[in-house]
């Protein structure tokens, strides 16, 4: 960006973010806190997103997935999403500040949306830049969860990538490429059922190639050869074919090693 163009990007941002402020102060008290927990480990983990984390309950598959794996140390994940919600969201409304002030968090994982449009790019990259020094001071570390455009705007893949890429090296964090793992699945299977009816949210399936993904980036291991029926330590039994999930897992591998960029 050209210098003369800073300012007015500039004012941009200052004008959504105050924006964003006054319409969180405005959010529904009598709406129930998704605040979510899975686990039981040594390995704190604090999810900070929206639907797309909170789908099918993801962070608790991740758990499952790693207590069937038996990997050491086990994970213990807590889950703050609200629907719709930016990252600016949860950095103006607190419940995530407070979160990592005081959980002693080994990894935050942060989402939002696809971020493919310049506005939200910025955004994303600017929250990123308030909640990163957080963690760390904390003793954690940030990543990223990135996520895929809707099933209407799949041009816009590339650009969510970068943009969660640029926000990750703006500040060291780590990338988990849960978009790149469904683009490198379908590459090997172009049927398979990733995203659900909404064309957003995604099918069981489409969170399983998530947490897979995941595993293989937090545990820095290969994802090839995970359980495809596993239970959780709650008794949560997750089932999925055996062809389609060796599709995932051999994806996650993929876009792991190509686009996963682990912490600085």
């Amino acid at each position: 960006m050209s210098a003369a163009g800073q300012p007015g990007r500039l004012r941009t941002l200052v004008f959504l973010w105050a924006i964003i402020g006054i319409a969180s102060s405005c959010r529904m008290s009598t709406d129930p806190p998704p605040l979510g927990h899975f686990g039981g480990g040594p390995r704190r983990i604090l999810f900070i997103g929206n639907s797309l984390t909170g789908a099918n309950e993801m962070p608790g598959m991740l758990v499952a997935l790693a207590e069937s794996a038996r990997v050491t140390p086990l994970p213990s994940v807590d889950v703050d999403w609200e629907p719709d919600f930016a990252l600016i969201d949860h950095w103006s409304l607190g419940t995530a500040k407070t979160l990592i002030a005081n959980g002693h968090y080994d990894v935050v994982v942060m989402q939002q949306g696809p971020s493919s449009v310049a506005v939200n790019r910025d955004t994303l990259r600017l929250a990123v830049g308030l909640f990163a020094p957080l963690i760390r001071a904390a003793g954690g570390v940030p990543a990223l969860f990135a996520v895929w455009p809707t099933s209407d705007r799949q041009v816009d893949f590339d650009r969510a990538s970068e943009s969660y890429r640029l926000a990750a090296q703006d500040v060291g964090a780590m990338l988990l490429p849960g978009g790149e793992t469904w683009r490198a699945a379908w590459s090997r299977s172009p049927s398979l059922q990733l995203y659900s009816a909404d064309g957003l949210h995604p099918t069981a399936l489409g969170s399983y190639a998530v947490a897979v993904s995941m595993f293989g980036m937090l545990y820095d291991r290969s994802t090839v050869g995970l359980p495809t029926t596993f239970r959780s330590s709650s008794s949560v039994v997750y089932r999925f074919d055996s062809t389609a999930a060796r599709i995932v897992q051999d994806a996650a591998d993929q876009a792991n090693h190509e686009f996963g960029l682990k912490a600085r």
